[in-house]
Parts: C-alpha cells; sequence; structure tokens
C-alpha cells in the first residue's frame, strides 16, 4: 500500500514525532536539569525561558522570554517590550541564576543562548556602567575608575566575523534605545554591585561535584548559567531513533493542548500509557481537569460584610492564601491566578472583583433575589481564555471590563479592585494596560505642549504609514526613537478617558506594566488586541447610559 508524501510525513510525525516519544524526552532531559541544579553552588534559582524552557521542570522559580528569532544571523534585535528587566532582581538577589531552554535541529544550544543573551547581558552592563558614572557626576564624586566587564562574551562557536558585526552595527545602538525607551534603571544602578556573565552548560558539559563549585559571592560578575537540556548526539542516531531534540518546541503542534503544568501534575500516569492510548489519556485528563464551577460556601458574618469598604491595608491575613496576588504598582489594582483565592473571605480585601477566567464561582455572591446586592454589583464574570487563543475573547470584553471597572472607580477612586484569572495573569495584565492608558496616564503641563507636538508628529508618520499600507496597531514600538523622561509623565485617576490614544502612550503603559508585572506580561496577539481597542478611532464611552457620548 502505497501513501502520498504528505501523508507520509504525517505518519512518521505521528510515530517519530508524536506526543508519545516528545513526553518520554521531555522526561529524561528534565533528569539532566535537575543534575544542573544538583552539580551548580546550591540556592541559585531555577528560571525557564518560555516557551520551550517550561516543559523541562516541575519546580521553576521563575520565567523569562528571550526569542531565538532575537539572535538570528542579519536579525539581531533587542526588544523594549520584553525587556526581562525583573532578572535583574533575580540575579541581585541569589548572585546568579540558572536559565533553562532546548532547541532542535541538531544544534547544541538554542540561539536564544549563543546570541539573545549574550547581547541583551552586553546592554544591561553598558547601560549600568553609563548610569553609575552619571551618578557619580550627580553627586560631585571624584571620578573613580569603576571596574566593570562591558565586552560581548559570546560563545566560541560563534564565529569572529559574527561578533565583530553585533559588536560593530547593533550593540551601541540597543544601549541608547534602552537608554531612551523609559524604563526606570536608577534602582538597578544602585543595587547591582557586578556585571552579567553568561556561562553555557549542555550535555557534554563536565559538572563538577557541588563542593567544587565556586560560590558565585566570590566571582566578579553575577553568572547566568544558561543550560540547553536536549541531547543533539542523539538526534538521528539510530539507536535513539524514540528520541526528540527540542521536544518541547512548537506545542501547539503535538500537545493537544497539554500544558507543562497539567503534564507534571500526573507525569508518573501520562508517562505509564500505552503508545497507541496516550492521546486518548490526555483528552480525558484535559476533560477532568477543565473545572467549569466551583462551589463557594459563604462563612462571612455580617459584621465583616460591612467592613469591606477600603479598610485593607494589610492583605496578608484572614487565613486566605493571597500568595499569588500581585499589586500593580502605586494603583490599587491587583491580579491573581489561584484558584484558593477567589471565596468569601476576599470581599474583607476588596471592594471590587472582575474575574476574567472561564471559571464560574458559584457563591461569590448570592444571587436570591434582594440578598447581597453590594457585592453582586461589585463582581463581573467576564470568560476570556488565556494567550493566543483568546486574542477575540479579549477583544470583545474590553470594553465591558474597562465600562465595569471605570463606573465603580467613579463611585470611589480608592476602590481596591482585584481582577483574575485560573490559567495565567496575561488577561488580568491586558485589561489593566488598557484601562491606566486612558484613564491613569497623565503628562506634566510643562510638557503638555511637547507632547500635542509629538501627537501632531505621530498622527502625520501614521498618515504616511497608511499611504504605504502599514496598519497603525502593528507593533514597531522597538523602531520607535522617541525619548521617555519618567518626570514627563505620572498616572492618576481621571473619569474621562483620552480623546485619542497614541503609541507613545501605549508604550509607557506597557513599560510601567513589564516594571511591576514582569512575569505575566500577554504575547503579542494579546498586545495587539489591547492596541486595537485603544486607538480605535472612535472613543469609547464610559458605562452606557451614564456617560453619554459627546456629539459634534
Amino acid at each position: 500500500m502505497y501513501h502520498s508524501e504528505a501523508k507520509t510525513k504525517r505518519i512518521v510525525f505521528k510515530g517519530e514525532l508524536g506526543v508519545f516519544n516528545r513526553l518520554q524526552s521531555i522526561y529524561h532531559d528534565s533528569n539532566f536539569v535537575e543534575k544542573v541544579r544538583e552539580s551548580l553552588y546550591k540556592g541559585l534559582p531555577l528560571i525557564a525561558n518560555l516557551r520551550c524552557g517550561l516543559w523541562y521542570s516541575e519546580k521553576f522559580d521563575a520565567k523569562v522570554y528571550f526569542k531565538s528569532t532575537d539572535g538570528h544571523y542579519g536579525n539581531w534585535s533587542f526588544s523594549t517590550n520584553r525587556l526581562n528587566l525583573h532578572l535583574l532582581d533575580i540575579v541581585n538577589k541569589f548572585n546568579g541564576a540558572i536559565i533553562v531552554d532546548s532547541t532542535r535541529k541538531g544544534k547544541k544550544f538554542p540561539d536564544s543562548f549563543s546570541r539573545t543573551i549574550p547581547i541583551w547581558t552586553c546592554v544591561i552592563n553598558r547601560v549600568l556602567l553609563i548610569l553609575k558614572k552619571q551618578q557619580q557626576q550627580k553627586q560631585q564624586q571624584e571620578e573613580e575608575e569603576i571596574e566593570w566587564d562591558t565586552e560581548l562574551n559570546m560563545p566560541g562557536w560563534v564565529s569572529d566575523s559574527e561578533k565583530d558585526q553585533v559588536e560593530n552595527k547593533v550593540v551601541n545602538k540597543f544601549v541608547n534605545q534602552l537608554l531612551e525607551c523609559g524604563a526606570d534603571l536608577s534602582g538597578f544602578c544602585k543595587s547591582v554591585k557586578k556585571p552579567l556573565r553568561p556561562i553555557w552548560i549542555c550535555v557534554e558539559s563536565i559538572l563538577q561535584w557541588s563542593d567544587s563549585i565556586v560560590n558565585p559571592e566570590e566571582l566578579k560578575f553575577h553568572p547566568l548559567y544558561l543550560v540547553s537540556c536536549s541531547d543533539n548526539r542523539r538526534e538521528g542516531h539510530p539507536s535513539y531513533r524514540q528520541y526528540v531534540q527540542g521536544a518541547g518546541d512548537d506545542e501547539e503542534q503535538w500537545s493537544f493542548g497539554l500544558t507543562p503544568q497539567l503534564f507534571w501534575s500526573n507525569h508518573k500516569e501520562i508517562l505509564a500509557q500505552n503508545r497507541d492510548y496516550i492521546e486518548d489519556y490526555i483528552s480525558q485528563l484535559l476533560l477532568d481537569s477543565k473545572i467549569n464551577s466551583i462551589e463557594i460556601v459563604d462563612e462571612i458574618s455580617n459584621e465583616n460584610d460591612d467592613n469591606n469598604s477600603n479598610n485593607n491595608n494589610n492583605i496578608n491575613n484572614n487565613n486566605i492564601d493571597f500568595g499569588e496576588i500581585d499589586k500593580v504598582g502605586e494603583t490599587n489594582f491587583y491580579i491573581s491566578d489561584s484558584l484558593k483565592c477567589l471565596n468569601n473571605k476576599i470581599w474583607n480585601k476588596f471592594d471590587i472583583i472582575l474575574n476574567c477566567s472561564e471559571i464560574i464561582y458559584k457563591g461569590i455572591v448570592n444571587e436570591e433575589e434582594g440578598k447581597d446586592q453590594v457585592r453582586k454589583s461589585n463582581y463581573l464574570h467576564l470568560p476570556i481564555r488565556e494567550g493566543k487563543i483568546g486574542k477575540n475573547d479579549l477583544f470583545n470584553q474590553l470594553q465591558q471590563a474597562e465600562d465595569f471597572i471605570i463606573k465603580k472607580l467613579i463611585e470611589n477612586p480608592n476602590y481596591k479592585i482585584l481582577i483574575h484569572s485560573t490559567t495565567g495573569k496575561a488577561n488580568c495584565v491586558s485589561i489593566i494596560m488598557a484601562i491606566i492608558t486612558k484613564y491613569f496616564l497623565k503628562y506634566n503641563n510643562n510638557n503638555n505642549n511637547n507632547n500635542n507636538n509629538n501627537n501632531n508628529n505621530n498622527n502625520n508618520n501614521n498618515n504616511n504609514n497608511n499611504k504605504n499600507g502599514k496598519d497603525n496597531n502593528s507593533e514597531d514600538d522597538d523602531n520607535d526613537d522617541e525619548e521617555i523622561n519618567e518626570s514627563n509623565f505620572y498616572f492618576k485617576f481621571s473619569n474621562s478617558p483620552k480623546f485619542k490614544v497614541e503609541k507613545i502612550d501605549i508604550k509607557i503603559s506597557y513599560l510601567f506594566i513589564e516594571k511591576y508585572c514582569s512575569q505575566s506580561l500577554p504575547c503579542k496577539s494579546m498586545r495587539l488586541a489591547v492596541n486595537k481597542h485603544l486607538m480605535s478611532p472612535k472613543p469609547s464611552l464610559v458605562y452606557k447610559g451614564y456617560l453619554k457620548e459627546n456629539k459634534k
């Protein structure tokens, strides 16, 4: 029996590159990750480089996102949308970090490790040195020579020619981009005492015993151990046909909806399945794990009901698990993705709750007529799927979320607002970003004229872009050379929205969000949905019937 070429490829993919072999390979590679963690200096945090790296351990301490495409030859990029500045906080606290990723195609290291992170560390080191020297001048100190590594440290397998091109063409350009993008680096200038340096580890590396590993505190730099956990020696070897290098990559193509979290919660049962039945088992597991509703029993006394407004200075009491609740800067917005979080005691801590998960929390408000009217009016459920598949849900629900929250803030600007999801905080962050851009971002009076001029220039650029067929909602912020100065703007609630949102407004708000929610940033498709909502030609209305549209 003969098959077409396309069908033959599908059969081979399902057999050799299917979910069974991939999950077995992931588990095999995770053992190497654990070995590295135990061999290196104790206490170093384990960090996943999204998205592939998240599959290779069940115990990650944090996440970063360095894209391999930013390191492709001739296409070197430095994203101001993914600055990963929280990594500086982690490294400064623990004196180093272990970052995990994987790659396909027979390579030892992904481009994210060979190029993207080395370029990033070099840019960060040079920017910090510039800021430290500026600080010396401001304090009128004698200019002492600062011992600081600003070299571009790339691995030996990157050619000298490519390294020279990166050094001469792009690094200093990226330094200027970072200095001008408006990110708040002043705190890192003071706190980070040593430069960063990448160190590469793969399965061919010889790991010493942990008692002979140098304490990172004794080094003259903060080490970033870049662990490529897949074994390129096995790829294509006849003895290892079932092994898939970089098995966690492109999960949409093979995972059937399985996530790293769900895999590690059930990995023993999944790995014990027969090859022919593993897909059915995963489908049933997904069906069983999909919670449609949670029943909540009201254990709050009437006394506590009277104390639910603005008495929330301490968010760590009442026996609620608030470990997964994050405060967004100095605003009254909070985000959460913990199932344990949303119970009736939450009303002692927050005045307004927006549930944007797909789960219905039965009992969070009393649905009986005449009962619990305050809670009922202060709670809204807008089901939004997470990630790329939920981008249309997000766009369609943003206006209702905005109307609900703004109406409540007009009632009382001091309300504490919790935005909740269960599969991640990116939807929560997207909603907050839309609101703070339209209702919170303000420019100082002495800069209004400059801002108006910038807006006029942006309008002219937009008109030119339209003539050239460019989409104003597209993300080309990395090429925006407009300098952002933190002294020019601030965030304070206003009853009325901006008449027109400009790209510079979105960029400022995104930098604010990244500063406080760096591990919950929305993906590109979600950001585009927010941009489309914000830059719609027709200004959105506040709650229908509450504030009428201005008719010209």
